[in-house]
C-alpha cells in the first residue's frame, strides 16, 4: 500500500483530503477568497479629464424648449478639472432660436459644477450646478434671454449624468465587498473612492 501511495505521489497525483480536513479548510479557504478578491479590487477609480470630456462628447449636442418660446442647444462640451475648489468646469457652445419670430443668437456658456457618485445606476452626476458666464451675441440683454442661463442649469444639466461605471468594473468591486465612499477632484482626475461594506 506505501509503495502504491508513493508510485500516485510521483506520478504527481496528491492522496486525497479526507472529508473532515476539508470541512475544517473551508472557512479559511472562503476567507483567502475573499481577501483576494478586495486586493485585487482598487479602493479608488480615478477618471481622467480625457475620460470625462470624450464621455461628454458623446452626449451632446443637447436641445430643449424654455418658457415654450426658446429653443435651446448645446453643444461642443470643454470640461477643466479643478482641484482646488473641488469643482468642474464647462464651457458650451449655445445656439438660441426664439420661435415667435425667428430671431437667433449663438454665444457660449460656462459652467461650475460639483460631482456626486450615484450607487443605485453607478454613474457619476454634476451637482450644485451654477453659471460663471453666459454671453449671445445680439441679445441685446433681452429679459427672457438673459434668464436662459439659469434655466439651462437647472433643468437640463443639474444632476445630468458624465460618467457610467463600466459593468465589469462594478461586478467586481461587488465581489470585494465594497461601497462607494465620495468622489473628489484631485490633479490626477476625477476621483471615485471606494469603502469596505459595513459588517
Amino acid at each position: 500500500a506505501r509503495a502504491a501511495g508513493s508510485r500516485r505521489v510521483a506520478q504527481g497525483r496528491l492522496p486525497r483530503m479526507p472529508r473532515s480536513m476539508k470541512r475544517w479548510w473551508s472557512p479559511f479557504i472562503l476567507a483567502g477568497a475573499l481577501l483576494l478578491a478586495a486586493c485585487a479590487a482598487p479602493r479608488q477609480v480615478t477618471l481622467s479629464e480625457a475620460e470625462l470630456q470624450r464621455a461628454a462628447e458623446r452626449r451632446f449636442p443637447v436641445e430643449r424648449r424654455y418658457l415654450e418660446v426658446f429653443d435651446v442647444t448645446l453643444a461642443r462640451p470643454r470640461l477643466a478639472l479643478s482641484a482646488a475648489d473641488n469643482r468642474v468646469a464647462s464651457t458650451f457652445d449655445v445656439a438660441v432660436r426664439e420661435r415667435l419670430l425667428g430671431a437667433r443668437w449663438a454665444g457660449t456658456m460656462v459652467l461650475k459644477s460639483a460631482l456626486r457618485y450615484e450607487p443605485a445606476d453607478h454613474t457619476v452626476r454634476l451637482q450644485a450646478v451654477r453659471v460663471d458666464d453666459f454671453v449671445l451675441d445680439g441679445s441685446g440683454g433681452v429679459a427672457p434671454v438673459e434668464r436662459l442661463g439659469a434655466l439651462v442649469a437647472e433643468r437640463l444639466l443639474e444632476d445630468a449624468v458624465v460618467y457610467t461605471l463600466p459593468a465589469e468594473r462594478v461586478a467586481q468591486l461587488q465581489r470585494a465587498g465594497l461601497r462607494p465612499a465620495g468622489v473628489a477632484v484631485t490633479p490626477a482626475g476625477v476621483e471615485i473612492r471606494f469603502a469596505e461594506l459595513p459588517r
